[in-house]
């Protein structure tokens, strides 16, 4: 019996075989006709945006989206295998896992997408591409689009389940890691540092949310609108990693987040109780959150639930910290640099209802069941 040599069928749509000047290869001989992988065929095109242009590939099995530069053509097939290996370690999943699937991909042959191409993949393409304009407008780094694209709810062709390419990615390839950051949940203590009193959340979440969706998670529990940039901080001093949102233009300036908060769970930023974060939202006002673990446990939590807190979380664009502490004290008839009329007005921006020290937990739990 002859051992099948392992291939990747890369399909490419008749835009990219142009940009490539060169006919799709055939299969070869003793080649099998699907891709050996477990993530399967991938299907590509080319995409002529600003300020670069790039190359989307989209496995068939995962629908899990790559988009990494075109040029230069001519090395296109081994830039896709370390596209994908990006990707995937983006997704956390396991180094071993990993070198399986690229070990499985072997060899990319460039084929044509053809009469027999998967209806449904290109029906995703299509959708991914309308996502990709609206990301270019907001100037998202590819990365960030690409990692977007995998939380993206995808449906199957005449039935009704929807699925995440990035769940299903993981679910294939490292399915033990998966399995283990199912099975626990963490208790997160959220507090604003130096307010005074405190203004803190417990919080008990999944533990494979990424940062990006606990961002969420702080969002809501807190009151806050989502107006503004946000960054979260691992570690101290020349240590320290950041991870936010990768915006194209902040990363041309060398600035921006180190890595991007869709690529870390929370198994994996939080290793131990007692371990802990810096969460930023408005990087103009400097709401600084320390997010503490304070338990892990075993429970298979689908979504976060907020279990204590105090105080209502600050307005938006009061000022920071320094501001809101001032406005308090004004309000409580104390010392405060704030003037009558300053108050006055500020009150009237805030509402007449405001009240510092409220807080509802059926309320901020309604607001998290919806996010």
């Amino acid at each position: 019996m002859t051992n099948l040599s392992p291939v990747t069928n890369l399909r490419c749509t008749k835009k990219l075989l142009d940009r490539l000047k060169l006919p799709a290869k055939q299969s070869k001989p003793g080649t099998p006709t699907a891709s050996t992988a477990k993530l399967g065929d991938w299907y590509a095109t080319y995409l002529p945006l600003r300020p670069k242009h790039l190359v989307l590939a989209i496995s068939q099995r995962a629908r899990l989206a790559v988009l990494f530069p075109a040029a230069p053509l001519q090395t296109l097939p081994a830039r896709f295998l370390e596209a994908v290996r990006h990707r995937l370690e983006a997704l956390c999943i396991s180094s071993e896992a990993i070198e399986q699937e690229l070990a499985a991909m072997g060899e990319v042959q460039i084929l044509p997408t053809g009469a027999d191409r998967c209806r449904a993949t290109m029906g995703t393409m299509t959708q991914f591409l309308q996502v990709i304009d609206y990301s270019q407008e907001r100037q998202e780094h590819p990365e960030e689009i690409a990692l977007y694209l995998g939380r993206y709810l995808v449906g199957i062709t005449g039935q009704r389940d929807y699925f995440r390419p990035n769940n299903v990615a993981r679910e294939l390839l490292d399915p033990a890691t998966v399995l283990e950051e199912s099975r626990y949940a963490l208790q997160l203590c959220v507090t604003i540092q130096e307010s005074d009193p405190p203004i803190w959340r417990r919080l008990l979440v999944p533990a494979s949310l990424s940062l990006h969706q606990l961002h969420h998670v702080i969002q809501s529990a807190f009151s806050w609108k989502g107006c503004h940039l946000h960054e979260f901080t691992i570690g101290e001093d020349d240590a320290a990693l950041t991870y936010g949102i990768r915006y194209q233009f902040a990363l041309d300036l060398d600035g921006g987040p180190d890595r991007s908060d869709q690529t870390l769970s929370l198994f994996r930023a939080l290793p131990e109780v007692g371990s802990q974060l810096r969460y930023v939202y408005d990087l103009g006002d400097y709401w600084c959150h320390e997010v503490v673990l304070e338990e892990c446990v075993e429970s298979e939590v689908k979504w976060p639930r907020c279990l204590a807190g105090e105080r209502c979380g600050p307005p938006e664009d009061c000022g920071g910290i320094g501001s809101y502490q001032e406005i308090l004290a004004a309000l409580a008839g104390g010392s405060s640099p704030v003037s009558q009329r300053e108050l006055f007005e500020w009150l009237e921006w805030a509402g007449p209802s405001f009240d510092p020290t409220a807080f509802d937990l059926a309320v901020t739990n309604r607001g998290l069941s919806y996010d």
